[in-house]
C-alpha cells in the first residue's frame, strides 16, 4: 500500500506535469498555426516619403 503522504506528492506532481503539457501542446498549435498560415503578399516599393515634424 502506498503511504498517503507520498500518494498526495505524487498525485500533486503527476497534476502540475499534466497543467505544463496541456500548456506547451496549446503553445506547440499556436505555433504551428502561425507557420502554416500564408504571408500577406509584398507591396511594391513606395518610393520617397516624407515624415511630419514640428519643432
Amino acid at each position: 500500500m502506498v503511504p498517503t503522504v507520498g500518494h498526495d506528492s505524487y498525485e500533486e506532481l503527476m497534476g502540475e506535469l499534466q497543467t505544463q503539457y496541456q500548456e506547451d501542446e496549446a503553445l506547440a498549435v499556436e505555433c504551428s498555426h502561425c507557420v502554416r498560415s500564408k504571408l500577406p503578399k509584398k507591396r511594391e516599393d513606395p518610393g520617397r516619403f516624407t515624415v511630419p515634424c514640428c519643432i
